[in-house]
């Protein structure tokens, strides 16, 4: 396993899963995905100004971590292609169970709301994916 590979590519993949996760959760469906909140969780999601962005980046730090890690220790994912395939896999499950559970044991979403969530975070899993995939590739 190359440790310089994994952590540029972890860090490429967070850098990425930021900005479009701000482009496709914070401008194309931020309205769309606040509509299907269930009624009672309206009031939960931050303003910009109010957004806690350290949180915010260890997240992504650590879902590019996540990607980069299963490409290289077990998937040797070395292409776009493949990290977009595996990439959007991997975020569609991680997100249909995650949204499944909170939707069981809290009253944030809604059914629409999952299964929005769910495609959002395959696209943004894919395309993240196709760059920590075409990264590890990279001149090897």
């Amino acid at each position: 396993m190359n440790t310089n590979k994994l952590l540029v590519g972890a860090l490429l993949g967070g850098v990425a899963y930021f900005f479009i996760g701000w482009v496709l959760y914070g401008i194309i469906f931020k309205s769309t995905m606040e509509s299907m909140m269930a009624a009672s969780a309206a009031s939960v999601t931050r303003s910009n100004a109010d957004m806690d962005f350290v949180a915010l980046i260890i997240g992504n730090l650590v879902a590019g971590f996540l990607l980069a890690y299963i490409f290289e220790r077990w998937a040797g994912i070395r292409t776009f292609k493949g990290g977009l395939i595996g990439g959007a896999t991997v975020g569609f499950l991680i997100a249909l169970s995650y949204d499944s559970v909170m939707l069981a044991t809290t009253t944030l979403l809604t059914w629409g709301g999952v299964i929005l969530d769910s495609v959002i975070y395959a696209v943004m899993g894919g395309l993240v994916g196709g760059v920590i995939g075409w990264w590890l590739g990279y001149k090897r």
